[in-house]
């Protein structure tokens, strides 16, 4: 495929074929993931019933005899060459023992077929259970095989579509969970995209593969099918965020989804099931798990830090730094715990592992203010919504006050640049000292302020906390935000040692994962969590 091929034909093969979807360009894998149709890029049964299909009218133009012994033995090479995708096993399996239900006539329905697979590869890998591509592809077609006798007697195209539709009703809760949001056009969209893919990009993805020489026609299709999904990603999509959802939440929403099933004939209790099921979605799209949570969330990430002040008793959601961006991993964050606004977005200071996700946390949240400091020169200190601070500046984000102890001025280490914050949050008073070096901590320690925390700076580097600062204000706790990033060997044992010294409770994210202050009026206390 690298040999023969163009980046964008070689891109849909490998992911057509192999179900590998390292080639594709960032903005078209956006796109079929807004879209909902990123199953297509993962093989499964439709590319195995393709298969099937093209080899039966291949063999027959041929005349080569013996039909189903080739079938058989080229899947069980695709099995292979597919790294055995469990959606693969799944279907190559349920063709394999449709043969011998066939052949010896064991009277087996379609849903004792699915159920015998089941079984028997959950009795081979119990694990399975965990994979996604498992679950999806036993789940859709567990749901094809009941509910295709239900549609059976409207045309194709309907067909299609309720399948489509209700498919993705069905996988609903996995994807909220996996990505938690949602384009409400998506069933339409897939109805769409899945003919043109089944009808003329698979099979010219097979052939194509074969006879290399027409890869400037299949290059043409492909750059087609890009263009028609950025195009319907960015006009034909109704996007909702919804929280993650928890177990008892799962459970109720498939018991509807059973009763409407159930109910198919009864047009009656049908179309109430359907408008219970739609007022229940709705409720999820609206509601907040953290809304009546106060919480300061200090975020393991990989590389850099992002801290998450929610109160919901003091009308205040501020996020401070963002991570560099990996995965977006702070984004999706806010997404699972329902977070669709942000009063403030605080950005200590332009280096990337403290703003490189900013960015898409703008584009994908509603976010009210950008503070950054006095002396930014990012893209983002020339937004319509950007406050710049210096030292004597306040944040007054609903009932909590952050105080701008820092910068004082310009400074030519761009650590030294940071905003650093002093606030009260709940029975503590907290101070932020982002990535600022010792002899900027040396300043603070002539502030009159108290401090019984403090979130220590850059992430424990030897370049900062000064036993000074320490000595000044004996803070019980220090949150050290170290990232995972081995070769920067975060935070450093001296750091630990001169915490030791004070006598201060450590909290640190590359041991402790994320770190969490739960707060009251008058209380709070902290506590770990691999979970965020």
């Amino acid at each position: 495929m690298d040999k023969n091929f163009d980046s964008v034909s070689k891109s849909f093969l490998k992911g057509l074929i192999l179900g590998n979807k390292n080639d594709f360009d960032e903005d078209f894998e956006k796109s079929i993931k807004d879209n909902g149709i990123m199953h297509l890029f993962a093989i499964s049964g439709l590319h195995v019933s393709l298969i099937i299909m093209m080899l039966e009218k291949l063999l027959r133009l041929f005349r080569i005899k013996k039909e189903e012994i080739c079938i058989s033995v080229f899947l069980l090479f695709y099995m292979v060459i597919t790294s055995f995708s469990p959606s693969i096993i799944r279907a190559i399996l349920m063709y394999y023992l449709a043969l011998i239900n066939k052949k010896k006539k064991m009277g087996f329905s379609s849903l004792d077929i699915i159920s015998i697979v089941y079984i028997f590869l959950i009795m081979i890998n119990p694990k399975y259970i965990y994979n996604l591509g498992f679950i999806l592809s036993f789940l859709v077609s567990f749901f094809i095989i009941l509910f295709s006798p239900l549609i059976k007697e409207v045309s194709s195209n309907k067909q299609s579509f309720y399948i489509s539709l209700f498919s993705n009703i069905l996988t609903l809760p996995i994807i909220i969970n996996m990505n938690n949001e949602i384009n409400l056009l998506s069933p339409i969209a897939n109805v769409f995209f899945i003919y043109i893919v089944s009808t003329i990009i698979l099979p010219c993805s097979f052939i194509s593969f074969f006879f290399p020489f027409l890869n400037n026609i299949y290059s043409s299709l492909c750059s087609l099918f890009v263009y028609l999904s950025e195009l319907s990603s960015k006009y034909f999509s109704i996007k909702v965020v919804i929280a993650e959802m928890s177990k008892f939440s799962v459970a109720l929403f498939y018991y509807l989804v059973l009763a409407i099933l159930f109910f198919y004939f009864n047009k009656k209790v049908f179309r109430r099931n359907i408008m219970v099921l739609s007022l229940y979605i709705f409720i999820l799209s609206i509601s907040n798990p953290s809304f009546f949570k106060n919480e300061v969330i200090f975020m393991d990430l990989d590389d850099g830090e992002s801290t998450l002040v929610n109160s919901r008793s003091d009308e205040c959601v501020a996020l401070i730094d963002t991570g560099n961006g990996k995965n977006n991993e702070v984004t999706s964050f806010l997404k699972r715990k329902g977070i669709k606004k942000l009063d403030y977005l605080i950005l200590t200071h332009n280096h990337d592992d403290h703003n490189g996700e900013a960015n898409t946390i703008i584009n994908e949240i509603d976010v009210n203010k950008i503070v950054v400091s006095a002396y930014d020169n990012s893209v983002f200190s020339r937004t319509n919504k950007t406050i710049k601070v210096k030292k004597g500046d306040k944040i007054e984000c609903g009932k909590i006050s952050f105080s701008v102890l820092h910068p004082d001025g310009y400074y030519l280490d761009e650590n030294d640049n940071s905003i650093i914050l002093h606030t009260k949050i709940g029975k503590y008073y907290f101070l932020f000292l982002a990535d600022a070096t010792k002899s900027v901590e040396e300043k603070m320690a002539n502030e009159n302020i108290i401090v019984d925390c403090v979130k220590i700076a850059h992430h424990g580097s030897t370049t900062s906390t000064s036993p000074t600062l320490l000595k000044r204000f004996l803070p019980e706790y220090a949150i050290i935000m170290s990232g995972r990033v081995k070769k920067f060997g975060f935070p450093r044992i001296e750091t630990i040692n001169t915490l030791k010294n004070y006598n201060v409770i450590i909290y640190r994210t590359d041991l402790d994962y994320s770190i969490v202050y739960e707060f009251g009026k008058n209380k709070g206390k902290f506590r770990k969590t691999k979970s965020i």
